[in-house]
């Protein structure tokens, strides 16, 4: 079974952190997303109504578009694969998208899918986040 774990920058200072536990906290139109500052701290509860109640104080709140699932693989040189890493196998760079139609995560670049991804044969360069001028550059 593949361990679910999550990364993200945080909103107050965009420092990376890592995660097993996610929570979503729903507020009219908007959801704010929040990663433990402690793995064995996860304060959250829900009111009367049904809504989540995260305590600020155990959470670090995370910029949702930041937010990436460890994908269960690791890299030729044993680094976590997270959704949104730029990997580079033999001469071409990919990066790490989950796609419903393949309910699985691929290499993608240039328009061009790589569903059956050799991830233990590959290495993470960067991260559409921090490193997007690399995905760029190969267009």
């Amino acid at each position: 079974m593949r361990e679910i774990k999550f990364r993200a920058k945080r909103q107050d200072n965009g420092e990376w952190i890592r995660s097993g536990t996610l929570v979503s906290f729903h507020s009219g139109d908007t959801t704010d997303f929040f990663l433990p500052k402690s793995p064995s701290h996860c304060d959250a509860w829900a009111d009367q109504d049904g809504n989540l109640t995260v305590m600020e104080s155990s959470y670090y709140r995370v910029q949702a578009d930041t937010l990436g699932q460890f994908i269960g693989e690791q890299d030729a040189e044993g680094n976590d694969i997270y959704e949104g890493d730029i990997v580079q196998h033999g001469e071409k760079l990919y990066v790490i998208r989950y796609i419903d139609h393949y309910a699985r995560f691929v290499g993608k670049n240039k328009g061009s899918i790589f569903a059956v991804f050799p991830f233990g044969n590959s290495t993470i360069k960067g991260n559409i986040h921090d490193h997007a001028w690399m995905m760029e550059a190969t267009k």
